[in-house]
């Protein structure tokens, strides 16, 4: 799958190499300081050169921490993407979380741990912070063999078995699980790493059997950034369109783009096009104009609200994020300028 620039991973790793080599001329400096400032000989100097490396280290693994926390933010608002463009059995009550690695626990044993759980229905179980043991479940099969795992039971009894005889669950832990039909865990690997480093698991799972395909050859990764797609039911515009009128409202023509096409076309200028929640825009739309903020008129569109461009980027994604997460709601805002993922 082709990459603009670095990956997350890369881009992550290249800052912490940095941050090492900062630390260290900082500790070095630091460390000839306080050496010719206090005499080597005194019994001052070290209990100083012990502190300045604590601090230094404390300070790393900070850095360390916000580095993966800004890549799991990342990945959730990716799946937020992903949840309002896939069509789901109706009655699946899908549900899916994204489960980071923790740093190896203090018993020696790894867990991993699910953020609050992005639902697709009226049914929601569990809850952020909860750590699972990778010698059980699903999720730790993936984590285990770096490859997507699918499970589909058609009975509560089938379930119950299958997780007992395959997922190392005891039967009252089976038990727990057995209401759901269809389950899905896909690591999130980096495979530039000798190693393959897994970062996390994306964790599906419905009532409805078959929900996802046990044919391996069906499971595929989509790079969803690729594309600009629109974050709300409205009209996809170039912004300079709107930018370049001195007028407190703007008439754009209603383009007509043919459905199997609407995603390379060009929008022609001073036209609009209708677009839905996740549907790709065309190639130079820039932005997405609400249906509550816009009136049609005889096959032009008024448009009488402010475009800003960017807005959906960095932190406005992210606290969103945190707002569909514990809400199970969709995002709620008149514009959302440059919708790119």
């Amino acid at each position: 799958m082709a990459q603009n620039g670095p990956t997350l991973v890369e881009y992550i790793g290249s800052h912490n190499a940095k941050r090492i080599v900062d630390l260290i001329q900082f500790f070095g400096l630091a460390s000839l300081t306080v050496v010719f400032g206090t005499n080597i000989t005194t019994r001052y100097a070290y209990p100083i050169l012990f502190i300045l490396f604590i601090s230094a280290v404390a300070d790393f693994i900070g850095y360390r921490s916000r580095s993966r926390n800004w890549l799991s933010q990342r990945i959730e608002a990716r799946l937020l993407a992903l949840n309002r463009v896939l069509e789901y059995p109706e009655g699946s009550h899908v549900r899916f979380t994204y489960h980071r690695v923790l740093p190896r626990h203090i018993r020696e044993k790894k867990f991993i741990m699910d953020t609050d759980i992005i639902c697709n229905g009226n049914e929601q179980r569990g809850g952020g912070g909860r750590l699972f043991d990778l010698d059980k479940g699903v999720i730790g099969e993936a984590y285990r063999t770096r490859e997507p795992v699918v499970y589909n039971c058609y009975s509560r009894e089938d379930c119950i078995d299958k997780l007992t005889e395959g997922q190392n669950f005891d039967r009252k832990e089976a038990k727990e699980h057995a209401y759901k039909r269809s389950y899905l865990a896909f690591p999130i690997v980096d495979p530039s790493r000798s190693s393959e480093v897994v970062h996390g698991v994306v964790y599906f799972d419905s009532q409805l059997p078959d929900t996802f395909p046990q044919d391996e050859s069906e499971h595929k990764l989509v790079n969803i950034r690729e594309r600009d797609r629109s974050m709300v039911d409205g009209f996809a515009v170039r912004a300079e369109d709107i930018l370049s009128s001195s007028n407190s409202s703007v008439k754009l023509y209603l383009q007509e783009l043919e459905q199997e096409t609407s995603n390379t076309e060009y929008l022609s200028k001073g036209c609009t096009i209708r677009v839905s929640w996740g549907e790709v825009l065309p190639t130079n739309a820039d932005a997405v104009i609400s249906e509550s903020n816009v009136e049609i008129e005889d096959g032009t569109v008024i448009i009488d609200s402010e475009v800003i461009l960017g807005g959906i980027r960095g932190k406005n994604v992210d606290q969103n994020t945190k707002k569909i997460i514990s809400t199970c709601r969709d995002i709620k805002a008149d514009v959302i300028s440059s919708p790119s993922w």
